[in-house]
């Protein structure tokens, strides 16, 4: 078999026959990562006996109706599955990089407010409980790891947890809001056996004040190295998040940056102007 390399793709030919093509690079490495999350999510209700569809983002995936996409800006789950004497659930498969917060080694699964706003909307107009399956991105990258954990949330769950954050914030620390790093204690960790509890679960209060307070602390570290990147460079807005990530990377995310540098400049804290370099005003 004859194999003619291209940077984009490969033909394959014998005796001068065609006989096939490979595309290379035909999905991104976080495309892969998250290929990978679901086809281990497969493995594992298929070794427990459990009937699923898969409906999501893939080539193969279903498409949502109009009005769900469109008018109810809800998020298409990755699988349809059904569990004996509990019914039909949905699930969607997330590998994430889990961050944490400033003054803290510790890390956490999160999703992006839109995600948790658009799984809320699927769970209300469609009425049917929706379940969010994390698996760390760092595990995904070992491939040594053929049966990493899964770690599981309902929706319902986390919408308590997300509507008591909020409540424990000012409205300017929820405009600056992005990512919403999810405790522990609110996880069920799944490996082998596909085995949880249902019903209803309350949030500790405390538990998200301990988390909102953490939330303030982030804000206001992101805050002070972007105006100390400002003060000590002439940079432009695109280029802001990459000058500070060496000291951010460790507990942020670029868009939680770009989200709080934004903010900044409503409130007239710092001056853009296309082309030119930041600037703090009132100093």
């Amino acid at each position: 078999m004859k194999k003619t390399p291209d940077r984009n793709y490969s033909i394959f030919k014998e005796k001068e026959e065609f006989k096939g093509i490979k595309l290379n690079n035909y999905l991104s490495e976080l495309e892969l990562k998250g290929t990978k999350a679901e086809n281990l999510f497969k493995s594992l209700m298929d070794e427990n006996d459990v009937p699923f569809l898969y409906i999501g983002q893939g080539p193969l995936g279903l498409e949502r109706s109009n009005v769900l996409k469109d008018k109810m800006k809800s998020k298409r789950p990755d699988f349809l599955v059904n569990l004996p004497a509990m019914g039909i659930l949905f699930f969607d498969v997330k590998c994430r990089q889990k961050k944490g917060f400033p003054t803290s080694s510790k890390t956490y699964f999160q999703l992006f407010k839109n995600e948790i706003i658009g799984l809320i909307n699927l769970h209300e107009q469609l009425l049917v409980p929706v379940w969010i399956a994390f698996i760390d991105e760092y595990i995904i990258s070992d491939d040594t790891s053929t049966r990493p954990e899964f770690y599981l949330i309902p929706i319902s769950l986390l919408k308590k947890y997300f509507d008591q954050l909020k409540e424990n914030l000012t409205e300017r620390e929820n405009d600056m809001l992005t990512s919403i790093r999810i405790p522990d204690e609110l996880m069920y960790e799944v490996k082998d056996k596909f085995a949880f509890k249902v019903g209803v679960s309350n949030i500790n209060e405390e538990l998200a004040i301990s988390f909102a307070k953490s939330y303030k602390g982030l804000i206001r570290r992101i805050e002070d190295k972007i105006k100390e990147c400002i003060r000590s460079n002439s940079v432009l807005k695109t280029n802001l998040s990459q000058a500070i990530i060496k000291d951010t990377s460790k507990f942020a995310f670029r868009n939680e940056v770009e989200t709080i540098l934004q903010k900044l400049i409503h409130e007239k804290v710092i001056e853009y102007e296309p082309y030119k370099p930041l600037t703090l005003l009132g100093e």
